[in-house]
């Protein structure tokens, strides 16, 4: 790795020499998963930061070894921290992704087809073992199959549950997870032409939840005795 730390050292300087508003901006958005909102060179060398630490993550170092080489490279500790937290938040979800930026854009219109379909629009999911569905959309193992389930389910939650918004989320595809534009667009061409209704389905999901909580509540309530 000794080419890489040579560049991540270079990044390190990048980011120490930047003016106090740039880098305070830099920071802000590692520290709330912004990443997307970055440009140019401010975005590939952030990302180049993440990926590096990542390295360092996945050749199973002790979480202290880590903070340490990122702070003899000349990173400060706060910064560290903050680097090592935004990788335990996001660390799956950009593991996740390398099997989304690989999959073949017939593939992956058939999986997200699935989801809305059956999650989404209607509960059932259940009637699908994961055996049946990693056969369904040619997966060699139920493991690979899974990672892209669940990025891919997470992110379409998003949006439907209104936290993201379409364009938003394609930022952050392309952006933070470097899923090629091409199947970025597809994931959210195919939440548009659904989204009216994986929306429906969402509000009446969560009524009858608030309804059979209000019910278990009231269960538990003893009776009242008359005087």
């Amino acid at each position: 790795m000794k080419k890489n730390s040579k560049k991540f050292k270079d990044i390190i300087k990048w980011l120490n020499e930047l003016n106090d508003d740039n880098r305070e901006y830099v920071l802000e958005c590692l520290a709330y998963d912004r990443i997307f909102e970055l440009e140019n060179e401010e975005l590939e060398n952030t990302k180049s930061l993440i990926n590096y630490s990542m390295d360092l993550f996945i050749e199973n170092e002790d979480i202290d070894k880590i903070k340490e080489k990122l702070i003899l490279s000349g990173l400060e500790e706060s910064v560290s921290i903050q680097i090592l937290d935004y990788i335990e938040y996001t660390g799956t979800l950009i593991n996740d992704s390398k099997f989304v930026q690989k999959s073949e854009i017939k593939q992956l219109e058939s999986i997200i087809d699935f989801i809305i379909n059956k999650l989404f629009l209607y509960e059932e999911y259940n009637l699908y073992p994961f055996k049946r569905f990693a056969k369904m959309h040619n997966f060699d193992n139920t493991n690979d199959a899974k990672t892209i389930y669940r990025f891919l389910h997470q992110h379409i939650s998003y949006v439907v549950s209104r936290e993201l918004s379409p364009n938003t989320l394609y930022k952050i595809l392309t952006k933070s997870y470097d899923i090629p534009n091409e199947l970025s667009e597809l994931i959210i061409k195919k939440i548009k032409e659904n989204q009216d209704e994986m929306e429906k389905a969402y509000v009446i999901l969560k009524t009858k939840e608030i309804y059979s909580k209000l019910e278990e509540d009231d269960s538990e309530e003893p009776d009242s005795v008359n005087k």
